[in-house]
């Protein structure tokens, strides 16, 4: 058994937790169609609500990204990988190895379910907003916006590695400096 086959079960959690994410995106958008079906538009609160909702999700979303990025120690995200995020693995035995990847483990599960979880609020405020103007038609592009941060945080072998680096480079530094 190679070594990608013998991880990829560590990022079977990730994966049903990213998806589950996404399946709420489109629960939250059938709701929202069914509720106010017919009823007549909140027009003279749309864009006082609107404002507030939309610089709410983008923060939700920004701070989600931040969370990711402070907790993780790297930006483990598809696009944004280090160079060669699998080069942490160079200098170390295959107990430090497994012990890293242990850690990174939960590191990468906690990343994970705050990132999506930001983006998901930022959708759960698209449909308040739409549900507070009777147009859930309004929803679509929070549910848009935050579907694609939940689309660019799928669980993958690199982000994984990259946070593994992060790791014992934190280490390596704690070890250096004291």
């Amino acid at each position: 058994m190679n070594e990608n086959t013998a991880r990829m079960p560590r990022l079977r959690f990730l994966h049903i937790i990213w998806f589950q994410q996404l399946v709420s995106l489109l629960i939250f958008g059938i709701v929202g169609l069914f509720i106010h079906q017919g009823q007549d538009p909140v027009t003279h609160q749309l864009v006082p609500y609107g404002t507030i909702c939309l610089i709410a999700a983008c923060t939700s979303i920004a701070f989600g990204l931040y969370l990711r990025h402070r907790y993780a120690d790297t930006i483990a995200l598809p696009l944004l990988l280090p160079a060669n995020p699998a080069d942490w693995k160079t200098d170390l035995r295959p107990e430090q190895i497994l012990q890293v990847e242990a850690e990174a483990n939960n590191v990468y599960k906690t990343v994970t379910i705050a990132g999506t979880a930001f983006a998901e609020v930022a959708a759960i405020l698209g449909l308040v907003f739409a549900l507070h103007v009777h147009m859930p038609i309004l929803y679509m592009p929070f549910g848009g916006l935050a579907g694609v941060f939940i689309l660019w945080q799928l669980p993958n072998m690199g982000s994984f590695d990259a946070i593994c680096g992060a790791l014992v480079r934190r280490k390596q530094q704690e070890v250096a400096g004291g």
